[in-house]
């Protein structure tokens, strides 16, 4: 088998096999996240130390500046605001003679937003740096919106606030936002450092910002929504298999 035959029968294999240790990877690393927020201990503030590595914060939430954002589908505003908008895809399988339908959840809208703000656990106040949007988990109250069902004034409210974001009447859709308003309980897991701007500790995510979180449900929801289950090794396992085994047949057979 020539060089250029071998290269063309490896390009599928080779990339099932990079799915495979991808996948084990996630898996990994989303574990070892749940692990971090399990195992990190609550700090007062009073006690943080830059460059002591990894601590929990919780307190009530204040803002830094005189704004707030807009929580249009909750009627309240607060210091963050995660808003997602899905559409139901339906898909009908015939099986023995039945049919019967699954249906997932897709994406039309994700957005997280906060302005500046600081927790206060009443040994003292520290602010907040947020490394990644995305890393701000809040509980969500849900509209679910069927066909030919005329939305409620929030979720109008919300639509109509969202630039290309139109009322689709066939399909069935989820409306889901969480805020933190000013006071509400909040937990955060960052690292203490010296802000360059104040010569403040403030908690960040500088060297670990894929453990850094800021959420407002308890450690153990957390920690499981973060964590894979370890399907995500076998299924891993099985990829890698798949592509590595006629891998080795190709190159080494």
């Amino acid at each position: 088998m020539s060089l250029t035959t071998r290269l063309a029968f490896s390009i599928l294999p080779a990339a099932l096999a990079l799915a495979g240790i991808g996948m084990a990877f996630l898996t990994y690393r989303s574990r070892r996240r749940a692990e971090t927020i399990e195992a990190t201990d609550r700090t007062p503030v009073e006690d943080l130390q830059p460059g002591s590595g990894l601590a929990a914060v919780v307190g009530e939430a204040r803002p830094l500046e005189d704004r707030l954002l807009t929580a249009h589908l909750l009627g309240t505003e607060g210091v963050a605001r995660v808003t997602t908008v899905q559409r139901r895809r339906d898909r009908g399988h015939d099986h023995e003679g039945h049919t019967s339908t699954t249906s997932r959840w897709i994406d039309l809208y994700d957005d997280t937003k906060y302005v500046p703000f600081a927790v206060d656990d009443g040994t003292g106040e520290v602010a907040i740096e947020v490394p990644n949007p995305g890393r701000i988990a809040l509980e969500t109250e849900t509209y679910v919106v069927e066909p030919d069902e005329d939305p409620p004034e929030p979720v109008r409210e919300l639509i109509g606030r969202i630039d290309g974001l139109e009322p689709a009447p066939g399909e069935t859709r989820r409306y889901a936002q969480g805020v933190v308003e000013v006071g509400n309980r909040v937990s955060v897991l960052g690292e203490p450092v010296v802000d360059d701007g104040t010569s403040e500790t403030i908690l960040a995510g500088d060297r670990e910002a894929d453990e850094f979180v800021v959420s407002d449900v308890s450690k153990g929801t957390l920690a499981d929504a973060e964590a894979y289950g370890r399907a995500g090794y076998v299924l891993g396992a099985l990829f890698f298999l798949a592509g590595g085994v006629p891998l080795g047949v190709i190159w080494l057979g």
